[in-house]
């Protein structure tokens, strides 16, 4: 039976952790009667006394209400009811990626290598638009998301990909100096230079995305062997094995863009999203591989028990019962930047041959010609 909680109907527990507990719920005047599913995201009864717990949460809100893109689950508003805070965000009609790992595993299956690349293809783009973000007031936040895992990426039933919860993210000027160095969000998914102190950098979340798509298509952790307290106290991470080694039907072309994106030397990594994005982006190109939603969407249903052919839950509401902030940040999409670098590769020497052109012509001008 639904609970009332506040104007919501809060149908199911699908999730929890140790701040929140996750349900599906709805809006409208009785549970049958509603417009579309979100997830509401509640904190704990226990810590609704602690103020740095229930700053924390809603400053996760906070951020997330500034980011709209397709491949982030949306967050719609937050607030505080019968003394408790929440989240009302999307709701995903899927699974997320360390779940659909899991049933691959209980049933012997791996996860199709191009449709793995193409997960994080779509990640990308995300991860692009929040390191880009700017506040309202046009204030760069260098935001840092530092959890992209695979229990934090979800692949819907038709085929679209969605990061979520920024609930350790690091927005620059929100974060005291000193709390920058400590390690937030999964250790395992983090780079040497991290785990030996180093202060963090959007790198991070590369280097995150990269680790879950090596264990995507080679079904291993990068640091195979060595656990997480072992990590925490300060052992050496041990170098990643090369993914087309471990798995010999891994395409060596994407083991090598592995190779550069899991590098122990973050200067030789690719630098921003983009950059990873063109790498794999080049490697499907160069193997002729062409991904679309639908094969991805027909995938996750059919990892689930649903018929492949079998229409998919709507995860888009024909109405919508909230209004956020119609905020983008500034600067042109991560499409148009691909293209204007690959235009500027083709003009760059036809601008430096001109240039030697008018030099020899000023030269011969100067001469007395």
């Amino acid at each position: 039976m639904a609970q009332k909680f506040g104007r919501f109907w809060l149908h199911e527990k699908i999730g929890q952790g140790g701040m929140a507990e996750i349900f599906r719920a709805t809006i409208g005047p009785d549970p049958q009667t509603y417009a579309f599913d979100v997830a509401l995201k509640r904190l704990h009864v226990a810590l609704t006394r602690d103020t740095q717990q229930v700053d924390m949460f809603m400053t996760e809100a906070d951020v997330a209400k500034f980011l709209r893109h397709p491949s982030l689950v949306r967050v719609y508003e937050s607030g505080i009811t019968d003394d408790q805070a929440y989240i009302a965000m999307e709701y995903v009609w899927g699974l997320d990626l360390a779940q659909l790992l899991a049933r691959l595993r209980a049933r012997r299956l791996r996860f199709p290598t191009d449709l793995a690349v193409y997960v994080s293809l779509q990640v990308l783009r995300g991860l692009d638009y929040v390191h880009r973000a700017r506040s309202p007031g046009g204030e760069p936040m260098d935001m840092v998301h530092r959890d992209v895992t695979p229990s934090n990426i979800y692949v819907t039933f038709d085929g679209k990909v969605k990061l979520g919860d920024f609930g350790v993210a690091r927005v620059k000027f929100l974060e005291a100096h000193e709390e920058q160095r400590m390690l937030k969000g999964k250790i395992t998914y983090m780079p040497p230079e991290v785990l030996a102190g180093q202060p963090i950098d959007q790198r991070l979340d590369l280097w995150s995305l990269a680790v879950s798509l090596y264990e995507m298509v080679t079904d291993r952790r990068v640091y195979e062997g060595v656990s997480e307290q072992d990590l925490a106290f300060g052992v050496t991470p041990p170098k990643v094995p090369l993914a087309h080694k471990v798995r010999p039907d891994v395409d060596a072309r994407l083991g090598a863009v592995l190779a550069r994106a899991l590098h122990r030397n973050p200067r030789k990594r690719p630098q921003d999203a983009v950059e990873l994005y063109r790498d794999l982006k080049d490697y499907l190109e160069r193997s002729s591989i062409s991904v679309e939603a639908d094969a991805l969407g027909r995938f996750a249903r059919a990892a689930t028990g649903m018929s492949p052919t079998q229409q998919a839950p709507r995860t888009t509401p024909t109405t919508k019962s909230f209004q956020v902030p119609g905020y983008e940040p500034s600067g042109p999409s991560l499409t148009r930047r691909i293209q204007l670098a690959a235009r500027r590769k083709v003009l760059l020497p036809i601008a430096l041959a001109l240039l030697v052109v008018l030099a020899a012509a000023a030269g011969w001008f100067l001469r007395g010609h």
